[in-house]
Formats: structure tokens, C-alpha cells, sequence
């Protein structure tokens, strides 16, 4: 058996950085998925009631 790892560290640091990149991009679009479409709700809400 040998010591030594099959791949580097940063390697992984890597690929956990793009991770968490994408996470974050991914969590901003939901976010303003969601103010989009309550934006859209409360404007037919208000629509309605002036109606």
C-alpha cells in the first residue's frame, strides 16, 4: 500500500468554490423568482380591490 492521495487538495478546493458558487446563483434567482411572482400577486391583489 502506498501514502500518498490520488488527487490533489486543490482539486477540491476547486470544485467547492464552484459549488458554492452555484449555490449562491441558485439561491439568488429563488430569491428574485419570489419577489417577482409577490410583486405579481399583491399587483392583482390591489387590481381587485380597486375594482
Amino acid at each position: 500500500m502506498t501514502d500518498y492521495l490520488a488527487f490533489s487538495p486543490e482539486y477540491i478546493y476547486g470544485t467547492a468554490s464552484h459549488l458554492r458558487y452555484n449555490i449562491g446563483t441558485i439561491a439568488s434567482l429563488a430569491l428574485y423568482t419570489f419577489l417577482l411572482v409577490l410583486c405579481v400577486v399583491v399587483m392583482i391583489d390591489v387590481i381587485n380591490r380597486l375594482l
